[in-house]
């Protein structure tokens, strides 16, 4: 299956195959950092939407933000920042993904290096508490109701 992998540490943009498996996704987000430090070496992942009409998401290091020195990038504009390397697939709308259409040149324009060791604050989590069910669903739905776009590929329909 077709992926695009985003490497911050040579600043490169390029296509790869995944075997399929999920597992897989450890050894595409692992790999050499800097001369002198130690190989990223990825063993917790998470997902996020890119945004995009096409249903594409990227899988990103869980615990990227923890390394002593880090790449990082931002995808699209006013994007989240990201830590290590991404890996772009596509949703099938279930649980198992399918091979990115996007293009190379439209993931590299829309993507801004940050400098080798940039320190990133990590915001620390609010917790919430509401006195009724009611009241936590209204919260909720407002939360889901925010856009977060990352990527923008061209005008929507």
């Amino acid at each position: 299956m077709r992926v695009i992998v985003i490497n911050p540490w040579d600043q490169t943009v390029t296509e790869a195959d995944h075997n399929g498996d999920y597992r897989d996704y450890y050894r595409l987000l692992s790999g050499a950092t800097l001369d002198g430090y130690p190989d990223a070496d990825v063993n917790c992942f998470d997902i996020t939407p890119v945004g995009d009409p096409d249903g594409h998401i990227m899988f990103v290091d869980d615990e990227g933000l923890l390394a002593d020195v880090q790449a990082h990038f931002v995808l699209g504009s006013g994007g989240a920042t990201f830590a290590g390397r991404g890996v772009i697939a596509r949703s099938d709308g279930g649980e198992d993904e399918k091979g990115a259409t996007i293009t190379i040149a439209d993931v590299l324009a829309s993507i801004t290096w940050l400098q080798i060791g940039t320190e990133i604050s990590v915001p620390q989590p609010v917790i919430e508490s509401s006195d009724t069910f009611d009241a936590m669903l209204d919260y909720i739905h407002r939360l889901a109701s925010r856009s977060f776009r990352y990527l923008v590929t061209g005008p929507k329909a």
